[in-house]
């Protein structure tokens, strides 16, 4: 995963990497070594995909908790991390499927 941004920030507009840092101020950069799934500048690559996949079943596994054992705040949590990596894994197929290949001169999807 990377972070693609050259945008500064202030503290009306932080990037999730910085939003709880406690950083305060105008033109906040970025901190790529917190990076997020659910940030706009995040570019996951195909590599990713086995951790994408470990990621939905780690957090599927903690939704099979018995009832009440999780507060509600953290199954909506539970339930946006595992979306936002199932985005991720769909968006890495979907390139799959757009990239040409050429053997021989031939052209292929």
């Amino acid at each position: 995963m990377y972070c693609v941004s050259n945008d500064r920030y202030s503290n009306e507009n932080l990037p999730p990497c910085v939003a709880n840092a406690g950083r305060v101020g105008e033109d906040i950069i970025p901190d790529p070594s917190n990076c997020q799934l659910d940030c706009k500048n995040a570019v996951i690559l195909e590599g990713a995909t086995d951790i994408l996949q470990r990621n939905i079943a780690f957090y599927m596994k903690l939704l099979e908790q018995p009832e009440g054992t999780l507060k509600k705040a953290a199954h909506k949590e539970l339930v946006a991390k595992i979306k936002i990596n199932e985005n991720h894994l769909a968006l890495l197929s979907e390139k799959r499927g757009l990239v040409v290949n050429k053997v021989a001169g031939v052209e292929s999807r």
